[in-house]
Parts: C-alpha cells; sequence; structure tokens
C-alpha cells in the first residue's frame, strides 16, 4: 500500500467512523487513530481512551469528533503525559462543511462516483438490487479502493486547499469521475467473450468493464 493510499485512507475512514483502525507506518508521519466511543461515555473510559492514544508517540495528531467528552479539556489535561505537549484545536459548531477537508472536498466527489453507479444501475441493470446491505457495502469498497488510486492523489491534497489550510496547492488535476467515466468509455468491456458496452475506466489497470464485471463481479485487479 503507497504512502498515498494510506493517507487517503484515513481521510476516507473519518466518513464512516470505523473502531479502532491504526495507520503507523516508518514513512508515514501521521499516526492516525480512530475511535467510535458513541456521543456520550463514561470519564472513566475516556480518560483510559485519552492515555492510551496520547501515550502513543512522541508527534501526533490527533483528529477527534467534536463530541462533550473530546471539549472537555480539564480531563484531557489530567491524563496528558508530562512529557507531552498537547494542542487542542476544535472546529466550531456548524462550521464543519466549510472547514473540514474531507466535508469540503472528498466526501462530494465520493457520492458523486456512487450516484454514477447507481443511476447507471436503475436504468441498465433493473435486477441489480444495490440497496440491499451487502451490495451496499461491495460498492462502496469499489468506489473506495478506486479513490485510493496514486492517480487522485493531487485531488485528495486539494481537499485542504480548498478547505482553507495553509498548505502547498497541487498542480492541475482531474477528479475521480472525471478519471472514472472519461469522455470515449462507452466501448467494449475487457472481459473475453463479453459483448456488453463498457461504462467505466478501472483507475489501476486502465482498462475498460462493463456494469457486471465491474461492479456485480467486484473488480479488484
Amino acid at each position: 500500500m503507497s504512502k498515498f493510499r494510506r493517507i487517503l485512507t484515513y481521510i476516507l475512514d473519518l466518513g464512516v467512523n470505523p473502531k479502532r483502525q491504526p495507520l503507523d507506518e516508518e514513512d508515514l508521519k501521521l499516526a492516525a487513530y480512530l475511535i467510535d466511543l458513541g456521543e456520550s461515555i463514561d470519564k472513566g473510559d475516556f480518560d483510559i481512551e485519552m492515555e492510551q492514544h496520547l501515550s502513543n508517540f512522541e508527534d501526533d495528531l490527533q483528529d477527534l469528533n467534536s463530541w462533550n467528552s473530546w471539549k472537555d479539556t480539564a480531563a484531557i489535561d489530567s491524563v496528558t503525559p508530562s512529557s507531552h505537549k498537547l494542542k487542542l484545536l476544535t472546529i466550531p459548531a456548524g462550521c464543519t462543511g466549510r472547514i473540514q477537508p474531507c466535508a469540503v472536498g472528498i466526501f462530494g466527489s465520493f457520492k458523486k462516483v456512487v450516484k454514477t453507479l447507481t443511476n447507471y444501475a436503475q436504468l441498465t441493470n433493473s435486477n441489480y438490487k444495490f440497496q440491499t446491505r451487502d451490495e451496499t457495502l461491495k460498492l462502496l469498497s469499489l468506489v473506495w479502493r478506486q479513490l485510493c488510486s496514486p492517480k487522485l492523489e493531487k485531488w485528495a491534497r486539494y481537499a485542504w486547499v480548498a478547505a482553507g489550510y495553509d498548505v502547498p496547492r497541487p498542480a492541475s488535476f482531474e477528479t475521480p469521475a472525471q478519471l472514472l467515466f472519461p469522455r470515449g468509455v462507452a466501448g467494449d468491456c475487457t472481459m473475453h467473450g463479453c459483448s456488453s458496452t463498457s461504462f467505466v475506466k478501472c483507475l489501476y489497470c486502465e482498462k475498460l468493464f462493463c456494469f457486471e464485471h465491474f461492479v456485480i463481479d467486484h473488480h479488484n485487479c
């Protein structure tokens, strides 16, 4: 897994808020931990979780949902090791959609790709039940993997620029939808013996696939 893919994995995972998922790699300075503690937690449990995360690294960035527990600065200070310096920055209520990079530059493109796939399914594959639990999970997993392609590194980095952060602006780039559904994408499906029309281009193998061989078969080259 490339360094970029680990970063984007972290960014996208913020949207689904999975339980603890460490991404501590030697060549990745950012050590990210995601924890799902619910909207309210017992103070004792909070102290244990906070102390565990603060003691893992000398230098680390904690991105935490702004629930009441995470805004209790007294509780956080009480479990911060004396050898650590902690700077707590909280996104003001109601501002997430303006200054949170995922909300500003990632989720919209993710949803656009999903919507394109589901709209195509409704028009051409009425028997495909994308609203069922298993198919929904498979579809989201498929889109997630495509958006982790190194070809989208500049797009992912631009999310921080769009949110107003003082970071280098990437050069011009194409969006996920532009790369997955380029002009001229309608052609012959790559799969041998398939007579269906292609509708999507894989960002890894760069081959064209029809709906059945990309979505239903869960393409994973």
